[in-house]
């Protein structure tokens, strides 16, 4: 009996290299549709879960002063110290109490239920694994009941056009392309001076506002923290790139 009677006699038949290499093809088909297609799911997952946690971290903010005589959590850098450092991941010291502790020294870290995957943008790839988002140094350790009125950002819009966009709140949260533990010049969670926002998600970054509402926006490639214009309740125009503001203070006006 021949190998081809053989195949007949128990049912069986081989695959020809034709046919294998059209199954291949087929496949290789189906999976140059299928990937980009789980890519653009993941990443539209990724977008919704760091806009779930800036909302999750002004809300903390606003909860925060809540319950300490109305005033805002205070920042690395606004002369309340370490007590009041909503991250605590500025220090000096080195080991389980430096910067290495951060989100958990922070005066925030019981209000996000103690939870370290909140601190981080899940496509912050670049970042230092412990926290991706920053607050506004400016609007640290202040009364919530005299927050500046609004504030100005100059954006993209759909043409990729600038423009003013005038806000009814201030901003808090923001999200930031890089933060590197352990570097002096990015152990903190403050957004000032020549700080930029992320472009992760669609070339934008999330923000968080002070009514606890959270928006994408999309920046100038030359946009730094310089470019926030806040408005204080009388209308007077506040630009930090010229020194109008300090941290973490306010006005006599306000």
């Amino acid at each position: 009996m021949t190998c081809k009677a053989q195949r007949r006699c128990g049912g069986l038949r081989a695959f020809s290299l034709v046919e294998l290499l059209i199954v291949i093809g087929v496949i290789s088909v189906l999976m140059a549709l299928l990937i980009p297609a789980v890519q653009e799911a993941l990443r539209v997952a990724h977008a919704i879960q760091c806009k779930s946690n800036i909302r999750q971290l002004t809300l903390a903010f606003l909860k925060y002063a809540k319950d300490h005589d109305g005033e805002l959590p205070g920042n690395y850098l606004d002369g309340l110290g370490m007590d009041g450092d909503w991250l605590g991941s500025f220090s000096t010291t080195e080991g389980p109490d430096g910067p290495w502790r951060a989100p958990q020294n922070g005066t925030l870290w019981s209000y996000m239920g103690e939870q370290e995957e909140v601190y981080v943008c899940p496509s912050d790839a670049a970042g230092n694994g412990r926290f991706s988002y920053s607050a506004v140094l400016a609007l640290t350790g202040v009364p919530v009941s005299t927050l500046y009125r609004g504030a100005i950002l100059t954006v993209l819009d759909e043409h990729d056009e600038e423009k003013e966009v005038h806000t009814a709140m201030p901003l808090l949260v923001e999200e930031h392309p890089l933060h590197n533990i352990g570097q002096d010049d990015h152990r903190e969670g403050g957004f000032s001076g020549r700080d930029t926002l992320a472009t992760r998600h669609g070339g934008g970054a999330h923000v968080g506002f002070a009514d606890g509402h959270v928006e994408r926006i999309r920046v100038p490639a030359e946009w730094y923290a310089e470019n926030l214009i806040l408005i204080t309740p009388s209308g007077k125009r506040l630009d930090l790139e010229k020194g109008e503001y300090r941290y973490g203070e306010l006005l006599d006006e306000m």
